[in-house]
């Protein structure tokens, strides 16, 4: 009787280890997808800002034509 539950919490002590590194490989997927997330952000972030500075150029190009024209 003793042998039996000796082995039955040696057999919880292995679920409970294993439980533990499934928590912390979850909490490590978690953390990486929060990385990617961060990333992907920044880089839309990045590109957002770009197009911005490309528009702006373009309009000081189109407003320095009206300017040349106006001139003329």
């Amino acid at each position: 009787m003793f042998e039996m539950i000796m082995s039955k919490l040696s057999k919880l002590d292995i679920i409970d280890g294993c439980m533990i590194l499934m928590e912390q490989e979850l909490k490590d997927v978690k953390e990486s997808l929060e990385y990617v997330y961060a990333e992907v952000e920044k880089k839309e972030e990045r590109k957002h800002r770009a197009m911005e500075v490309r528009l702006g150029d373009e309009r000081k190009i189109g407003e320095s034509r009206r300017v040349e024209f106006s001139i003329k």
